[in-house]
This record gives structure tokens, C-alpha cells and sequence, in this order.
């Protein structure tokens, strides 16, 4: 993926700066191109947020799939993953529309390529609910009555006798069932990647067979082939997302399972 957006930056400087995009111009788009290159220049000596300033403000002026996929890499690079993913996503859907835009297959497989990896990170993990301790009240102790003692008789002692130790047999005690029901939660999970995964393989069968290809390249006149063709690409997009998504949680899941269940088995 880094060698994806590598290829996909160089290719954004080099479609703003080239003599084809100077010709023709007017005062907004020769000012939206100083913006991309002097935001070019400062992602590059490590100046992130500025950067991201300026490619925003380009944007403002025009927005492109080739701008829409430097913004996600800067946000991503800056931590703001929810905006990265919507940018990678409007990278994404742009090209959808447009598929004679310049480089597209390298532009598609970039924003693709962020949209799976950023909407792996936005799942939210599962918190499990903590009772709060109840407190026992607090009794006030009763001050007893002074009692004045009296001499007790003197008594002989008496020897105790021998007591035998009894040895104390340890007895190993189950974690439960809790632990079973969160491996059985991960199974549950794994079972539904592998139908997933199967999912994308039929979508990507249909996206082939629509323009009649290997690779589900259409011709840009095929019109409903085309069509076709983006609509099964985009469920495979969807479907390999939630492969991910559910195979991590499903092995999460069985792992932290096993490791409950073999915690709880101590002595009692």
C-alpha cells in the first residue's frame, strides 16, 4: 500500500505541474496549482498540518480524485482517521463515475487500498460493562460497660492433646462458561469471513463478466456493461472489508477465549 501512495503522490505533482494542465487556464485554477504544489513541497520536508491546510484550500477552489487521495494520506498521517476515510471513499466513488481519468488503475488501487485499511481501524471493540462495588455500611461501635474484675480461681492446666494433620486436598475450580462463549463468539465470527470472502469472489466473477475481461476492464462506451462492472466492483470493495473485519475479531475473539478459559482453571 506505502509503494501504491508513493506512485499516487508523484502523479499528483506531475498531473498539476504538467504543460497540458498550464494550458487553457484561468486566475482560480493557476492559484488552486501553486496551492498543490507548495502543499506537495510541505508534505514532503515533513510540514504535515501546512500541508493539509493547503491541499484543503485547493480543494475548496476544485476537488479530484488525485486531491482526494493526498488529503486522506495526510489526515492518516495526522491521526484524523474519520476524515482520511471520507476523502478515500470520495477518491474512490469518483473514479467509479470516471474511469477514463488519467492513471486510473493506480489512482483506484491507492484509495482503495486506504478505504480497507481505515475502515478496519474505525470498528469499534466491544467494552465489557463494570459493576460498581457496593460499600457495607460503616457501624458505630457501643462503648461497654466497665465491669470490675474479680479473682478467678487458679486452675490447673490441662495437657491438649495430639492433633494429626489432615492433609488438604486441592481442588481445581472451571472458569465457567464464559470463556466458551466467546470462543464460540470468534468461531462464529471466522465462519462469517470465509462466506464473506466467498461473497467477493462472486463479485468479482460478475465485475469480469460484465465487460467480458480478466481484469473487468470495460470499454468507456460499453454503457451498461460498465455499469455493471463498477456496481459488482464496489460489493467487492464492501465484501473484502468486512473479511477483514470479521476475521480479526473472530481470531481476537478465540484467542482471548482460550486464554480466560485457561486462567480460570486454578486452584481452589
Amino acid at each position: 500500500m506505502a509503494r501504491a501512495r508513493t506512485a499516487a503522490a508523484a502523479a499528483i505533482t506531475a498531473l498539476a505541474l504538467s504543460p497540458a494542465a498550464r494550458a487553457q487556464t484561468t486566475p482560480d485554477d493557476d492559484a488552486r496549482r501553486a496551492l498543490i504544489a507548495q502543499a506537495t513541497e510541505a508534505r514532503d520536508a515533513g510540514d504535515d498540518r501546512r500541508a493539509l491546510a493547503l491541499a484543503r484550500g485547493a480543494a475548496a477552489m476544485r476537488a479530484t480524485p488525485s486531491l482526494h487521495l493526498l488529503l486522506a494520506e495526510l489526515e492518516e498521517r495526522l491521526a484524523l482517521t474519520a476524515d482520511a476515510l471520507a476523502d478515500a471513499r470520495a477518491c474512490e466513488d469518483a473514479l467509479a463515475r470516471d474511469r477514463a481519468y488519467h492513471n486510473w488503475q493506480r489512482y483506484f488501487d491507492a484509495c482503495h487500498a486506504l478505504v480497507t485499511a481505515l475502515a478496519a481501524r474505525t470498528v469499534e471493540p466491544v467494552v465489557a460493562s463494570v459493576e460498581t462495588p457496593v460499600t457495607a455500611p460503616v457501624e458505630t461501635p457501643v462503648a461497654a460497660p466497665v465491669v470490675t474484675p474479680v479473682a478467678a480461681p487458679a486452675v490447673t492446666p490441662v495437657a491438649a492433646p495430639a492433633v494429626t494433620p489432615v492433609a488438604v486436598r486441592s481442588v481445581a475450580r472451571s472458569a465457567g462458561a464464559a470463556p466458551w462463549a466467546v470462543m464460540g463468539v470468534g468461531a462464529a465470527s471466522l465462519v462469517a469471513s470465509g462466506v464473506f470472502f466467498a461473497l467477493r469472489g462472486g463479485a468479482l466473477a460478475d465485475r469480469d463478466g460484465a465487460c467480458g475481461t480478466a481484469a473487468g476492464e470495460c470499454a468507456p462506451d460499453s454503457g451498461l456493461a460498465v455499469d455493471a462492472a463498477t456496481r459488482a466492483q464496489r460489493g467487492a470493495h464492501t465484501f473484502n472489508a468486512l473479511t477483514n473485519v470479521s476475521l480479526g475479531v473472530g481470531a481476537a475473539a478465540v484467542a482471548g477465549g482460550v486464554l480466560w478459559w485457561a486462567l480460570g482453571r486454578r486452584d481452589g
